[in-house]
């Protein structure tokens, strides 16, 4: 195995930010321009008119930009009560702007009953101002605790579906399409077999989906097709006992087989870790209990795989080889107070951003936004393993890439061009309610003609090959 580089791992810089008497925890980061990343995190500490109210009884969801360093650029609220459950998500989209992905709650009425939850997907520009959102009120009672992009800049959300106040009852996944319209999804599972609980959703070799999450004392996952059609199911892995897991994932190991993860209470009321892999038809391979408690992420580079955990009172980050060996294990944070991390998110080859929350528990004073830049996480580069080598996930690099081609001019009056076409390329132009207004094969400096159109905004979708690209525009 190539070796880590020689400063090893290291806490390079780590903040915390908010107000102590709250609880504010950040969820979900991506990198964003000029070498900064957004985080979005929710908080029960908000402003009514120039008052801050703290534990009003709802989140509010919120955005925050970070440059390099962790210092703030800016932190807002969105406007949204927000589910401190599931895991929302933030993500790149096209033109230096951002989608999020956030649980809604909504009170309806006077009693606990008549809270509506549902997930939607907000469209943030680089100053974290909402330009656009779309929300699924029709998904009463669904959690989203997953969020998947495809290659069409399309996104599919999974999780699963409340069958009451607490109980859960189904897997959930829908696909949405670069306009934000639904194309396929629902419920999945049969609830006469008890509840299914989904966490996430991972493409499969054979390009279909594979949602897990757990079935009782089982990690469970049911495959869909590219339709979304559910095909089968299949137990990944099952407790050595009857205690039902809390929360658990399988992940794809690159077309290897699976890799899978997650958590159960013993009959003492401790926590037990599961950390296991299976080939591509579901069989074990290894697997089994791992001195961990709290698995809450994994983070899958070929087979070798990150766990971001908290065992008892210590909060850490560990790297695992594909036969569940420790490679190495680098401590956050050691008794009181607690660092608890919500996942990881790649800067830089070898370097990452873990984010969370930072609990103070004296006097029981609450929680802060809580992240830190660490270095050393992955492994240089070696030629002669290849496989050890950290890059950002492939998916990531769907929204922006550096050869998208780009519109011109814009905004536009008469004609349109597109900057870097290396091919035949069929350009499609879309309304913002999502009707598409004009479809035309075009060469490489061949223009398109938008005269017609009204004063407005515009969405438009290029298919080059194999590849997808996605903008909008201002006609004039």
């Amino acid at each position: 195995m190539a070796a880590l580089p020689g400063y090893g791992q290291q806490i390079v810089w780590e903040k915390k930010v908010g107000w102590i008497a709250s609880s504010d925890v950040f969820t979900a980061v991506c990198e964003a321009d000029s070498g900064n990343f957004m985080a979005l995190g929710y908080s029960d500490r908000h402003l009514v008119g120039s008052s801050i109210v703290v534990g009003y009884g709802f989140n509010i969801a919120t955005i925050t930009k970070f440059n390099s360093e962790g210092d703030t650029l800016f932190s807002k609220e969105l406007n949204l009560y927000c589910q401190s459950w599931g895991t929302p998500y933030i993500g790149r989209f096209w033109n230096n702007q951002y989608v999020a992905i956030v649980n809604v709650e909504l009170p309806t009425g006077t009693s606990t009953a008549s809270i509506k939850r549902y997930p939607a997907i907000l469209i943030l520009n680089s100053h974290g101002s909402v330009v656009e959102s779309k929300h699924f009120p029709q998904f009463n009672e669904v959690v989203i605790s997953g969020v998947t992009q495809t290659s069409d800049n399309g996104l599919i959300l999974s999780g699963y579906h409340l069958g009451g106040l607490i109980s859960i009852d189904s897997m959930f996944a829908i696909k949405v399409n670069f306009l934000l319209e639904k194309e396929w999804g629902g419920m999945y599972g049969n609830i006469a077999n008890g509840s299914y609980r989904g966490e996430c959703l991972e493409p499969m070799a054979n390009g279909n989906y594979l949602v897990s999450g757990s079935l009782g004392k089982r990690v469970y996952s049911i495959e869909l097709d590219s339709n979304g059609t559910q095909l089968g199911e299949k137990i990944i892995y099952q407790t050595p006992s009857n205690r039902v897991f809390y929360r658990s994932q399988a992940h794809q190991a690159f077309n290897k087989g699976f890799l899978s993860y997650g958590y159960y209470l013993d009959g003492s009321s401790n926590t037990v870790g599961y950390f296991g892999r299976n080939d591509s038809l579901g069989n074990k391979i290894w697997g089994g209990e791992v001195p961990f408690t709290n698995v809450n992420s994994l983070l899958i580079n070929r087979e070798n795989s990150f766990l971001v955990a908290k065992n008892g009172t210590e909060s850490s980050l560990s790297r695992l080889t594909k036969d569940s060996s420790t490679i190495w294990k680098i401590s956050l944070g050691i008794g009181f107070p607690l660092k608890f991390v919500h996942g990881l998110t790649f800067t830089q080859p070898d370097t990452g951003i873990v984010f969370g929350y930072y609990e103070q528990q004296t006097g029981n004073l609450g929680q802060q936004f809580w992240l830190a830049k660490i270095a050393g996480v992955g492994t240089a580069y070696d030629p002669t393993h290849p496989e050890d080598t950290i890059n950002t996930p492939t998916v990531e690099k769907l929204f922006l890439p550096k050869d998208s081609p780009t519109l011109y001019p814009n905004p536009a009056s008469g004609h349109v061009q597109f900057q870097k076409l290396t091919a035949e390329t069929v350009v499609a132009i879309y309304s913002t309610k999502g009707e598409k207004l004009l479809e035309k094969t075009i060469q490489t400096n061949e223009s398109v003609n938008v005269s017609q159109l009204s004063r407005g905004f515009y969405l438009y979708h290029l298919k080059m090959g194999d590849r997808v690209f996605t903008g909008r525009f201002l006609k004039e």
